[in-house]
């Protein structure tokens, strides 16, 4: 594996505006996939991707998992409608409020509003639902975040 030094901080390249990352198409379907066979989800849910950029992973939920329930995005940026959502918002993520919750929640939110967007994203999940965002594995490093949402509950 290379090993990459970088001596001076101001060399690094700028931040994308909004932490925009795409993920690629077939990781989303990849997880996807393996969600399906895992979850023992209801025939009927509502599906929100926060942050839904250029629509990634709601595209791979249809392809893979259903036409069938209703497929929400929001995304800050003023950005065009991807056809595979029902609801398309352009909304902050962290403000927005539905009235209903959803029974998964998936995406690539911004490295920068991390815990903003899990805190939120756990709120809107209904009692049986599903989050699953996809982070740097850095993120876990913290020993607070860890017990925040993963250690006992007292």
């Amino acid at each position: 594996m290379p090993t990459i030094f970088i001596e001076n901080k101001e060399k690094l390249p700028e931040r994308k505006a909004y932490d925009f990352y795409p993920t690629p198409i077939e990781f989303a379907r990849a997880v996807l996939n393996k969600w399906k066979e895992k979850s023992s989800m209801p025939s009927s849910y509502s599906v929100l991707e926060p942050g839904c950029g250029n629509g990634v992973w709601g595209e791979a939920y249809r392809s893979e998992v259903t036409k069938h329930n209703s497929l929400w995005g929001v995304d800050i940026r003023d950005i065009e409608r991807h056809p595979a959502y029902d609801v398309w918002l352009q909304e902050d993520y962290l403000t927005f409020g539905p009235e209903s919750k959803f029974g998964l929640i998936i995406g690539n939110p911004p490295f920068s509003l991390c815990h903003e967007f899990l805190d939120e994203s756990f709120s809107l999940l209904n009692d049986s639902g599903y989050l699953g965002f996809l982070l740097k594995l850095t993120w876990l490093e913290s020993q607070k975040r860890y017990n925040l949402y993963f250690g006992p509950k007292i």
